[in-house]
């Protein structure tokens, strides 16, 4: 997405891993506060609905799974209601 506004900015910030480094990706406890930063870049993207489409899709892809991370201005959990809103 080359109109992305986190273009060039470094995956850890939208991947944050645990305080202590031992994971890049954490699935647990990524919260708002953690990724507010990410968040912030996020709110100004012309392209955060198609990422957040994206991510929807392909939250539990075999091979590029987005159930981590920040995506479409989302953190997972976020992203995991929104999917569960949608199967009712």
């Amino acid at each position: 997405m080359k109109r992305a506004s986190c273009r060039g900015y470094p995956p850890n910030i939208f991947f944050p891993g645990d305080p202590n480094g031992k994971n890049f990706h954490d699935k647990r406890g990524l919260t708002r506060t953690k990724a507010a930063f990410a968040l912030t870049i996020c709110e100004r993207c012309p392209v955060r609905a198609e990422c957040l489409t994206y991510a929807l899709k392909h939250y539990d892809d075999k091979y590029m799974p987005t159930d981590d991370g920040v995506w479409g201005g989302t953190v997972p959990w976020e992203r995991k209601l929104l999917l569960q809103s949608r199967a009712i």
